[in-house]
């Protein structure tokens, strides 16, 4: 039995923003019915439809039967009423109004249950969110889909009705036998008759049947998936062995400050001509403009007061940059990014550009901006970012490569973090996997990073990674700039031979910096290419040269480092195959290490 569904949101009337009120799913939610992991869903935001949400079809596992929905009022002045209620599709839409569910024995869910059909909700000092909870389950006596509609009704102090319709398709799977007619028992066992016996050995036949049907069925399904697997081994042993002799290394070689040049069929093809990588060039996405006035006015609806924030230790300075460790009034840990009292103008404007950078991208492998305090005649703008307790990215590698005393890197973390203190393979190729989805992210929405690198990463206790913007980064980390006579700081050893000659940015050109991010990652953030000059790097990489292999990295692993070098930006994988060739790596590792 299957029951036809289609989900459909239905906005009565426009809420406007002086609704101040939120309706959303949590984390915990999203990635019960979607999958994806460390992400909230606004159906209302600010007072703001999310058209794209309410829309959105949303399929209930079996497993699942309980949908939490979350929402809060953000005024002070505004309380809002709310009528809730179920709605049977099945039905015509004059009885809809009638909120009521039929069941019979023929049911796939049972009527769904409701927390609070009505109440009132307001605002809450601590900003926390109520809970809206909607229990679905299956009877379990039929297979099927059925179609679930709440119907939300809210009342704004000002007179304003807002009503949604928001429907989830329910799956539901058949766990029991529903007998129809169940028979009649008596006390005395019935005598066989010659029917029933008839009936028998037919039975016992097909039972016998179907039993051989299995075991030769199951037989030629083993041979199957031994044949399926001997030929992927034989594949793989296939390409790395084609890989490492295509990457001949020097016996006795000093890995990290040598380089290569494998007469690879990535580096045997001529660079690109100018005009082919205009073709593949992708803009890098910042509609702020460029004067500090427009910035600021477009940053205006994330803006807080100075006096929100208290700011704590300074973690990293440079000749004008700074970076601190505070707190929001309501004690979140914040980053903060912001410049001396001292800097000009345009440091402040690149401060505020370059942080937007990330601006409007959720990811859980993104640092996106979380708030902004606008500058004033006595204070420089200062940019607040999700908080991360390990740091920079390759500050932490660098701390684990020069670690000889015990408590080295715990002192960058704090007391009770030995567990950082020794990283293996696997956990350097789980970060580049994060760093990867990230990447993937962006590249899938169109924007272009240009700057790359460990040192605009960050990590926290658990060894998560986030990518973060360049804000700040050449005054922060001046040896990894370089200013090749074009009155430019560019991170002239981590981009591309397109991106070094002619200026031209693409996803291609983020997969090279990837590529060298990859090596900082084996090599805990050696310098790369540290013994060849800055001027010199073109022609050395025209020329086929790349890095090397750093010490204990495997070979597979290397090979797709290797494979983010290619001269033509349109034969290196893209963030989509590299996030599936580190996951299938990352998988080997958990059965062979």
């Amino acid at each position: 039995m299957r029951v036809c569904a289609y989900i459909l949101a239905v906005v009565l009337l426009p809420c406007m923003s002086k609704c101040s009120i939120d309706l959303y799913l949590a984390e915990d939610q999203v990635e019960k019915l979607f999958g994806i992991a460390d992400a909230e869903m606004y159906y209302i935001r600010n007072g703001i439809i999310n058209e794209n949400a309410v829309n959105f079809v949303a399929h209930v596992q079996p497993e699942h039967t309980d949908l939490t929905y979350l929402w809060k009022v953000t005024n002070k002045a505004i309380t809002v009423a709310y009528d809730l209620d179920i709605l049977d599709v099945q039905k015509s839409p004059a009885q809809l109004n009638t909120g009521s569910v039929e069941m019979n024995k023929h049911s796939i869910l049972y009527p769904p249950k409701l927390e609070s059909k009505s109440g009132t909700i307001r605002y809450s000092e601590d900003l926390q969110p109520q809970t809206l909870k909607v229990s679905l389950v299956c009877t379990g006596e039929r297979e099927g889909n059925v179609t679930v509609t709440m119907k939300l009704k809210l009342v704004m102090d000002s007179g304003t009705d807002l009503v949604v319709n928001i429907k989830r398709l329910k799956k539901c799977l058949k766990t029991h036998s529903f007998v129809e007619d169940k028979p009649v028992l008596t006390d005395q066992p019935s005598e066989p008759n010659d029917q029933d016996l008839n009936l028998g050995g037919t039975q016992q036949s097909t039972s016998a049947f179907y039993i051989s049907v299995s075991v030769v069925s199951s037989f030629i399904v083993l041979i199957v998936v031994g044949v399926t697997l001997w030929h992927v081994r034989m594949s793989k042993r296939y390409q790395r062995s084609g890989v490492d002799n295509c990457i001949p290394m020097q016996p006795g070689a000093q890995h990290l400050n040598q380089f290569l040049r494998p007469d690879l069929p990535n580096n045997a093809l001529k660079p690109p001509s100018h005009s082919s990588l205009m073709q593949i060039i992708t803009p890098l996405i910042n509609d702020l403009g460029t004067d500090i006035n427009e910035i600021q006015s477009k940053l205006s609806a994330i803006a807080i007061p100075r006096e929100n924030v208290d700011i704590g230790e300074l973690t990293l300075k440079g000749t004008f940059a700074r970076i601190y460790k505070g707190t929001l009034d309501d004690g979140t840990p914040v980053l903060i990014k912001t410049v001396s009292d001292m800097a000009t103008e345009e440091q402040k404007r690149l401060l505020l550009f370059e942080s937007s950078l990330l601006r409007g991208m959720h990811h859980r492998n993104l640092l996106s901006m979380k708030h902004v305090v606008l500058q004033d005649d006595s204070t420089p703008p200062m940019v607040l970012f999700h908080f991360m307790e390990g740091g920079n990215l390759k500050h932490y590698l660098q701390g684990l490569k020069l670690k000889e005393s015990p408590g080295l890197v715990s002192g960058i973390f704090g007391s009770g973090s030995t567990k950082y203190e020794q990283v293996s393979t696997q956990d350097l190729v789980e970060m580049a996997i994060q760093i990867a989805c990230g990447m993937t992210y962006l590249s899938k929405r169109g924007l272009v990073h240009k700057d790359l690198a460990a040192r605009n990463c960050v990590i926290d206790r658990d060894l998560k990674v986030k990518i973060s913007d360049n804000a700040l980064s050449r005054d922060a980390f001046p040896a990894d700039y370089c200013c090749l006579g074009d009155n430019e700081n560019r991170p002239v050893r981590w981009l591309g031979l397109e991106s070094l000659v002619h200026k031209v940015y693409s996803s291609a050109s983020d997969v090279w910096s990837f590529g060298v991010l990859l090596w900082e990652l084996q090599s805990l953030a050696a310098t790369p290419y540290a013994d060849i000059d800055d001027f010199e790097m073109a022609s050395y990489l025209k020329d086929g040269f790349r890095l090397s292999q750093p010490i204990n990295c495997p070979d597979h692993l290397y090979s797709i480092i290797a494979s983010c070098w290619h001269y033509s930006p349109d034969q290196r994988p893209s963030f989509t195959k590299l996030l599936q060739m580190l996951t299938e790596f990352y998988a080997e590792l958990e059965v062979y290490v």
